[in-house]
């Protein structure tokens, strides 16, 4: 069984981490909000008083954070993970974060004589406590072949796609087409409840269309209750977008869309519904097309 750190127990983190103690590894975590560690403390794995801590003697590093600057507070600040980290260690950041703060922790890594991963996730809560989510992998691949173990009890989709940035890159562009298929999913709805249409059966004819993808089947129940609890809350999702738009941007790629919809979610969040579901841009749109007092039960 594996020696586990575990830096970052969000709505991902803990129950990602959860599954590897349940499979019998030893795992430490740390958590900023140290209340967090319960549920997997409760799974069998131990709490440590910092990143650092956590991070001693551990030949796997996980870390789940939600931004640069998390991310960077927790690997090569003062206390972070990278501080205790153990020649020949492998890290493995499963967040969402911008390839120049990827870049500045690899050198550090490279220093201490470590390896590291970049291992964004895609899916939702749901998939992360059954442990079938899809799993993006760049870096050194005996790192990766090194590690299959542990990701085989958190994803059942793999896909390595180069030695250093690339995972980063893709799911960049993943979360591009996810947040911009919202945007068009609550647009062809509203138009058909503004035509006199029942939103069931609307639903009912787009997910039994061509365009019923896997994604608009998993987002339709939960919109068939108006329900909005975050799966991926509009806030980070903005904050992805952020990223995404500036990559473009440094590689000279165009994306009105992403833009446009980035401002979209934007409304959602600067309405006091940041931690939302993404799909809230339908109540939104809904509101911007004179239906009044749309029918949410958050």
């Amino acid at each position: 069984m594996a020696k586990i750190a575990w830096v970052g127990l969000g709505n991902m983190g803990v129950p990602m981490s959860i599954n590897l103690a349940k499979a019998g590894h030893e795992v430490t975590v740390w958590n900023r909000s140290a209340g967090k560690a319960d549920p997997v403390k409760e799974a069998g794995a131990k709490v440590a008083a910092s990143a650092a801590e956590a991070a001693k003697g551990a030949e796997f590093i996980f870390t789940m954070i939600s931004g640069d600057a998390a991310f960077e507070a927790v690997t090569i600040s003062p206390g972070g993970v990278v501080e205790s980290m153990e020649p020949g260690a492998v890290l493995i950041d499963m967040s969402t974060v911008s390839i120049d703060v990827s870049e500045k922790v690899d050198k550090a890594v490279d220093a201490k004589k470590g390896r590291f991963l970049r291992c964004p996730v895609s899916g939702s809560t749901v998939l992360a406590s059954a442990g079938t989510l899809t799993l993006l992998c760049s870096g050194p691949k005996d790192a990766y072949d090194k590690t299959m173990p542990l990701f085989e009890k958190l994803g059942k989709t793999f896909f390595y796609v180069g030695g250093a940035n690339e995972a980063r890159t893709m799911k960049l562009a993943l979360n591009m087409m996810i947040a911009t298929s919202i945007q068009m999913f609550a647009e062809s709805l509203v138009i058909c409840e503004k035509a006199g249409m029942d939103l069931n059966v609307a639903l009912d004819v787009i997910c039994g269309s061509v365009v019923g993808s896997p994604f608009i089947q998993y987002k339709t129940p939960p919109i068939r209750e108006r329900k909005f609890n975050p799966a991926f809350s509009a806030e980070l999702m903005v904050k992805d977008l952020d990223l995404a738009l500036d990559t473009a941007k440094r590689l000279n790629v165009t994306t009105p869309s992403t833009a446009l919809t980035k401002q979209m979610l934007e409304a959602v969040v600067n309405m006091g519904r940041g931690d939302w579901d993404i799909a809230a841009v339908i109540p939104l749109m809904e509101t911007l097309s004179g239906i009044e007092n749309p029918v949410i039960n958050k």
